[in-house]
Parts: C-alpha cells; structure tokens; sequence
C-alpha cells in the first residue's frame, strides 16, 4: 500500500470519526435537553394546577380540574395522557380525572414511585409505545403545603424524533460532502508537499542504484522532506568522495598486487628449486637410514652368530676333532666307519645352518614397479584358500573398480596384507567372515601454519575387517611394538605387525587399527597418491 493512501485512509477514518462522534453526542445533548424542557413544562402544568385549586372542595370536585387539564391540552397539542389521583384517609390512591387525545393506555403505577410522590419528589420516565417514545412524569398535587394527590402526565416525542431523524440525515450528507471536499483538498495538498519530492527523491534513488553519483536533487522547502532531500544530497557527496577514494586505492591495490605476483612467482621457483634438494635429501636420508637399520640388524645378527659360533662352535670343533681321530685309527670295522661319517657329515650341516644364519643378515635386492592391489589381494585370498576352507570362514570382497595403481615393492606389500589377513583368520571364530575393501578416497588437509590451503590429497584405502572377540585398549596401544603379540603361546611372535608397519611407513603410507570387545577388528592402509598415479 503506497503511502499517499495510507495517509488518506487514516485522515478520512479519523474525519469521519470526529463527525459521527460529534454529530451523535450532539444529539443525545440535544434529547437531553427535549427531555429536561418536558420535563419543566410538565412543573409547570403540575404548579398551574395547584396554583388553580383554591379550596380543598375543589379536589373533590372533578369538574374543575377536569376544565384546566382541557384547557392544558389544547395548549400543549404534545401532551398526550394526563391521570389525576388523589390520596384516601387510609393512604390507598384513587383516580379522578384521565384524559387522553388517543388510545394511549394509562401505566400502572408502582409503590415505590407513589412513596416518592408522597415524598414530595417528581419522578422522570421514558416509555415507548407502538414504537413511539414518551415523556412520563409523576408530581405531587399540594395545597396549602400538603399533598393530596398526583398527576400523571404523558408527552409525545414523536415530533420531535422526526425533527431529530431529518437532523441526523442532513448532518449525515453534510458529513459526506464534507469528507469528500477534504479528500480532495488533502489529496491535492500530498501529491504537492509530499509525493512529489518524494518521487524526484526516489528517482535519484534509482539512478545513484544504477551507478549514477552525479545526480543532485533540489530542494523545494525548508520542512522535513526538504531537510531529507538536503541529507540525501550530502549522502551522495560523501558516497561520490568514497568510491574515487576507493577507486584509486583500488588502483594502487591492482598494481601492489601485480607486483606481489611476480614475487610470488619468484618464491615459488625458488621454492620448488628448494622443494627438488629436500626431496633429494629426504632421499639420501632414508637410504642411509635404511642402510643404518640394515647395518644394526648385521650388528645384531652378527652378535648372535658370534655367540652362536662361541657356544656352539667349540664343542662342534671338538666333536669333530674327536670323529676324525676316529676315523683314522686302525682296525674299525665298516659299520663303525659308517656311523662315524654320517655324525661327521651331520656336523658339516650344522656348520651349513650356522652360515646360511649369516647370509640372511645381507640386505635383499627390491625392485620397485606399478602394483595393481585389487590383483594382489585376489592373489592373497586364492593363498590362503586352504585355511579358510577348513575354518569355514568367507571373505567378502568390496574391491572399487578401477582402482589406481601404486608404485612399490610387491613381495614387501604382498608380505603386509598376508599377515593383516592371517591374523584375521586367527581372530575369526568357525564360519565367520572377512571383509577385505579397497576404494580410492580424497580427504582435505586443511590449512598450513602459514594460513595458505593445503588442498586435497587422494589416496588408496585398503580395509581388512573381522568379527571376532577384537582386541582391548591396552593391547590395542602395543600391537605395533616388536614382539608384542596378543595370540597364544606358540601361534604368533610379535613381529608380523611391526615388520608390516615398517613396509607401509616404506611406501610413504600409514597403518591404522581399531576394535571392539566381542565385535571385532579393522586393519586400514593408506597409501597416498601421486598426480602421475591417479591417471594409471
């Protein structure tokens, strides 16, 4: 709803309040007033007659009383009904004289308003009779200060509603034609004081909106609208000021920021140059720390080989020595000759176990290669066929199809999923299940320190899930640790956990594992992929 007809409405709602408002409360004044002036005249009619009575023979004497109230009435064509009574020795009323000029029925009279009379007190009345409504006053007749009756005298306001009616409707059409001239001086007076600034204020508006700072707006008074339009004309200054501030701090932004891109640039070359000799460190780093760990398990094996030859090798030396001298005494017969060598020949083999003990400390040769681990696992599953039939366990495989392929050694990696799934198939009660699952996920990094978006990284997920008893939070904490193992004595030796995690951590990746009492175990491996791997 547009403002010019909110104004409108409220001014004519309130007009035509105001007029009816007045025009009602004006005319209950004026039947106040028509009630109250009949009400004097019927005091009038009441001391006229009292003034008439000259004996006290004259009350009883209705033909006099009759003569005056005659002549009231030709008087007073408005007075309809007029009751004479008087009061008996014992108190009891009696009716002496009624005229009327219709068929206007006389009203009973109630007790309580003949105690008021007798009181001496004049008692006001509004009946209405066959829609018509009448004037009814009761008064005391005295003589000589003493009451001996009362008069009741009935008026007509018919005349006077009618005259009230023709009021009420001339002042119903004035109130129209009045309401109707001020709509239209006041429909005038808006559209010039108010809806015209306004609309040139909202046209400004639009063009300011449409990009417009140059525009300007007049003012045409001193009154609110014009103090408005003298604001709005301040506004755009200060916007016009704001936007070529803005404009040139832009400008200068623009060019910081060029600069700041050719900087950038040259960070960025210099850091992927830095970035190349830190991966080529990192590099030479794990190749020594491979060697290094390489080397400490010579240590180690060759401690134990040196302890091995030490505790070992002497008594062999002796035994030895011993069948030797044996074998070269004279006189053995052929059967001891042959037992003597077969011990001779068992020693050489413990000699051959000691140094193939030896051998195994020499670093193995890796090949690396792309590695498709749907086929893998598919192998893996075929190996372990036996044991799973004979548990009656099934494995359930959600392999993703068209799984990337990794770069990586494949007996290290073959090595890493044949124990995750043996040690599945050890956990699993008879006819359980397995679930082996492979997809390719992306997870986001977040932000660096330096508060730059790290992004996305994409890797390999491998999960090997079982529902067996699982494993408790303290040992879920050690799983990893050398030599740590939660099967029984005999059945495990700690190390198929550590030997996989070192492979895994080898291939850039990271092992995980979680478990519930009574509801089982997941092993996860992650492997992270290159741009070049993504593709294949």
């Amino acid at each position: 709803m547009r403002i010019k007809v909110k104004i409108l409405f409220i001014i004519i709602f309130s007009l035509i309040l105001i007029l009816f408002a007045s025009t009602y409360y004006s005319q209950k004044i004026i039947e106040k007033n028509a009630v109250t002036n009949l009400k004097d005249d019927a005091v009038k009619i009441v001391k006229h007659v009292n003034l008439s009575l000259v004996t006290a023979e004259e009350i009883a004497e209705t033909k006099e009383i009759d003569e005056i109230l005659k002549e009231l009435m030709l008087v007073r064509p408005n007075i309809v009904r007029i009751d004479f009574f008087s009061f008996q020795t014992e108190g009891a009323l009696k009716p002496l004289i009624s005229r009327t000029t219709g068929s206007i029925p006389q009203t009973i009279l109630k007790q309580r308003d003949i105690n008021r009379v007798k009181k001496g007190k004049i008692i006001l009345n509004l009946e209405k009779i066959n829609n018509v409504n009448y004037v009814r006053v009761i008064a005391p007749v005295r003589f000589r200060k003493k009451i001996y009756g009362l008069i009741e005298i009935k008026s007509s306001l018919k005349e006077f509603d009618e005259l009230l009616a023709k009021q009420r409707k001339y002042a119903f059409i004035i109130a129209i034609i009045s309401v109707c001239f001020i709509i239209i001086i006041l429909v005038f007076s808006i559209n010039q004081i108010i809806l015209r600034p306004i609309q040139k204020l909202l046209k400004a508006m639009s063009k300011v909106k449409e990009g417009d700072l140059e525009v300007e707006v007049i003012p045409g008074t001193d009154d609110e609208i014009g103090k408005l339009t003298a604001s709005f004309n301040s506004m755009v200054q200060t916007i016009r000021k704001n936007t070529r501030e803005k404009e040139s701090l832009l400008r200068q932004i623009h060019s910081f920021n060029e600069q700041l891109q050719c900087k950038i640039q040259m960070a960025t070359e210099e850091l992927q140059k830095r970035n190349e000799e830190l991966s080529y460190a990192n590099q030479s780093i794990y190749k020594m720390q491979k060697q290094l760990g390489h080397t400490r398990r010579l240590a180690a094996v060759g401690e134990l080989a040196a302890m091995v030859a030490h505790e070992i090798g002497t008594p062999l030396h002796s035994i030895s020595g011993h069948l030797q001298l044996l074998m070269e005494e004279v006189g053995l017969s052929k059967e001891v000759y042959r037992r003597v060598g077969i011990m001779q020949s068992q020693l050489e083999r413990v000699i051959s176990s000691i140094q193939h003990i030896l051998d195994t400390t020499r670093p193995p040769d890796v090949y690396y290669d792309w590695i498709d681990l749907n086929r893998l696992l598919e192998d893996i599953v075929v190996l372990v066929l036996p044991e799973t039939l004979s548990k009656q366990i099934t494995i359930k495989k959600e392999f993703q199809q068209n799984l990337p392929k990794i770069f990586g050694v494949c007996s290290q990696l073959h090595e890493v999923f044949l124990n995750l799934i043996d040690n599945a198939i050890d956990a699993s009660p008879q006819g359980g299940t397995i679930s082996v699952t492979t997809k390719h996920i992306v997870t986001d990094m977040g932000c660096s320190a330096l508060g730059g978006e790290l992004g996305e990284i994409n890797w390999i997920q491998i999960s090997v899930k079982d529902y067996g008893k699982g494993i408790s939070d303290d040992d879920l904490r050690h799983i990893f640790e050398p030599f740590y193992t939660t099967k029984d004595r005999g059945r495990g030796t700690g190390l198929g956990l550590a030997i996989s995690q070192e492979i895994v951590h080898r291939h850039c990746g990271i092992i995980t594992g979680e478990s519930k009492i009574n509801e089982g175990s997941v092993f996860t491996v992650r492997f992270p992929l290159k741009k070049s791997e993504q593709n294949r």
